[in-house]
């Protein structure tokens, strides 16, 4: 497998701390959220590995941590970390803030976001002891509805979608973790899986719907990854990274190929890649120094390459070679596209 570091890009001491990431693949951008506020977005061209703008949201004054993309619609959600919390959105193709939505008294501390395109809604999970889930509405940018959680249900830090079910999960930092299941149909909560003991505070997760699965990685020492299998909810494995691989607080998922990628909050950061069809560690790659606690992260379809966001100053975004990568060069010089 070639699962290597490539390179890395620094920004300006003011952007910094890396805590959120989406890509527009089609395009060949990613963008990165900063733990600064007001929140500032750090605009990346993938094909040459450079930064090409930043932009700081109005409105907001704590950072925004829950990111979601809508690529088809021309558009980018940021959801921000603070008493009564703002939505805002941003435009693609011109990189400019349009609108803020102002959320209503109580809806606090936005710390997870998914999306569900096809239907025009985002759903955001809270940094609350009483996590909620916040659903707007796209097309109309309003506040649609709220769930609120139970109080043995707080820090709703991650979150995935499961579209083709009609599904949303939302994990809590609990000892053991929970998983909080939303039907999206109705907006309903639809039940809590709580994980094996021992497997402690989810803080990163990726979604392979096609095969119907979920893997959630833990702030932890060492970090686990829980597998766990959509039909019925239930955990079906667990694997425990090796000694020094701590805390796994971000991922992306290659489901062609089958790999998930973990970064861990560690000085210098680990990147662990962990093949899916085994369900084994796969290999580990360490950074350099200064490269430290991998803090977000997104993985490019097209040509293979996975991106994490570092929680340094000035931020840092590292680029990996991944399996999907070395199979993308090996058709190019073969002469397949």
């Amino acid at each position: 497998m070639a699962f290597e570091r490539l390179a890395v890009l620094e920004f300006a001491y003011a952007e910094q701390s890396l805590v959120a990431a989406v890509i527009d693949v089609p395009n060949g951008h990613a963008y990165f959220s900063g733990a600064t506020g007001p929140p500032r977005i750090m605009k990346v061209k993938l094909s040459d590995f450079s930064h090409v703008g930043s932009i700081t949201l109005t409105v907001a004054a704590q950072p925004a941590p829950a990111a979601v993309i809508d690529q088809p619609a021309g558009m980018m959600y940021f959801g921000s970390d603070e008493l009564t919390s703002h939505v805002i959105k941003v435009r693609i193709s011109d990189f400019t803030q349009v609108d803020a939505l102002h959320l209503e008294a109580g809806d606090n501390y936005l710390m997870s976001a998914v999306i569900d395109q096809a239907n025009g809604f985002a759903y955001f999970g809270t940094r609350t002891n009483a996590a909620m889930c916040i659903k707007v509405n796209l097309s109309t940018f309003l506040r649609a509805a709220k769930i609120d959680f139970t109080y043995n249900f707080p820090y709703a830090y991650s979150a995935i979608i499961d579209t083709l079910n009609g599904r949303a999960y939302f994990c809590t930092s609990t000892s053991p973790g929970k998983i909080f299941k939303v039907k999206l149909s109705d907006f309903t909560f639809e039940g809590t899986l709580t994980l094996n003991t021992g497997d402690n505070d989810i803080r990163c997760c990726v979604i392979d719907p096609t095969h119907g699965f979920a893997y959630f990685g833990t702030r932890q020492t060492p970090a686990r990854i829980a597998k766990v299998r959509l039909s019925d909810f239930t955990q079906v494995g667990m694997i425990e990274l090796e000694t020094g691989e701590n805390n796994a607080i971000s991922a992306c998922i290659d489901i062609t190929n089958q790999y998930a990628y973990f970064g861990v909050e560690t000085a210098p950061a680990i990147i662990v890649a962990v093949n899916l069809s085994s369900f084994t560690r796969a290999a580990a790659v360490t950074l350099e120094s200064g490269e430290n606690y991998a803090r977000s992260a997104v993985f490019d379809t097209a040509n293979g390459f996975a991106y994490f966001g570092l929680g340094t100053a000035p931020g840092k975004v590292v680029k990996m070679g991944t399996a999907a990568a070395a199979h993308v060069s090996n058709m190019m010089l073969m002469g397949v596209d």
